[in-house]
């Protein structure tokens, strides 16, 4: 499924014998350049054809926002993963979803039993039972998951997301090998043959990036948001097209939504906890400091 210089997280946790603290100083150690956040589920997507049914025209691949910075913040990844393929998918074809996470699990664990089995098939028979019980009540499915949120059955996928982040392999051993960690076990794609060739072989030299332009000005109307409420601030810039991170700028800093918490609830799916909205915000509002956003 992946291409031979790139392999999933788990077995990099699996052959150097990781912790998940170690696992995550690793992330921000080959962060943003060697890590591939959704390769793995973007090509069970296309496989699957894994879609909502509430979008016209096409199947296409989830808006997936990636992320610069100094750390990788994967529960927000993993974040926009349920909000943006598996909470639109659940009432559309619940068996290409179901193939696509088999997809998923196989090219991350492989041989190794899965540790969320059981969450999983809990999941998925939930999901099965949801499609029923939305046929009989004569339910559209966006009034269905307005009134019937589905998130407490997600929170195995927040746990296992890591396990299935594809990271650059030479990379991943170069560091670990600088931090003293020894191959304790080979895994596949993973040998001690190769682990001496890439330690023993001098380092890719680093090339400066070229120059970026200056990104230019996001001017927001005040049209959108000036005497407006939150929601109505929130539909009217969703419906423009602009960026969540545009949003939360707007609503935090120019209609005075100072509640961080309540700020996530806005513009992430539907029950989360508060700790994951406020992670959310933050790293919104984050993303939304680059950026050269003015009202018009």
């Amino acid at each position: 499924m992946l291409s031979p210089q790139k392999i999933p997280v788990f077995k990099i946790k699996s052959a150097y014998g990781l912790n998940a603290q170690e696992v995550e100083s690793l992330l921000n150690a080959l962060f943003p350049d060697n890590i591939f956040p959704f390769e793995i589920w973007r090509q069970a997507y296309t496989k699957w054809n894994m879609h909502s049914p509430l979008k016209d025209g096409p199947a296409k691949p989830p808006e997936l926002t990636y992320l610069s910075g100094n750390t990788f913040p994967a529960p927000f990844y993993a974040i926009q993963l349920v909000g943006s393929l598996i909470e639109p998918t659940r009432l559309g074809n619940v068996s290409a979803l179901e193939n696509g996470f088999e997809a998923v699990i196989q090219a991350t664990y492989g041989d190794t039993p899965f540790p969320f089995q059981e969450e999983k098939e809990g999941l998925f028979q939930r999901l099965h039972e949801e499609i029923k019980e939305c046929q009989l009540q004569h339910m559209t499915p966006t009034v269905w998951r307005m009134f019937r949120p589905l998130t407490l059955e997600y929170d195995f996928i927040h746990a296992m997301f890591p396990d299935t982040i594809a990271v650059n392999k030479n990379a991943a051993i170069r560091h670990l090998h600088a931090c003293g960690y020894p191959l304790r076990q080979e895994v596949k794609g993973i040998t001690h043959s190769l682990v001496d060739s890439v330690i023993n072989s001098p380092a890719p030299e680093a090339t400066a990036p070229p120059a970026e332009p200056a990104e230019s000005a996001i001017l927001v109307p005040a049209s959108l948001w000036e005497g407006k409420t939150e929601k109505t601030v929130r539909d009217g810039m969703m419906e423009q097209g602009f960026r969540l991170a545009v949003i939360a700028h707007v609503l935090h800093h120019w209609c005075g939504v100072e509640n961080k918490t309540q700020l996530g609830r806005w513009l992430g799916p539907p029950d989360l906890t508060d700790r994951s909205y406020l992670r959310l915000a933050d790293k919104l509002l984050a993303e939304a400091a680059a950026l050269n956003i003015h009202p018009a």
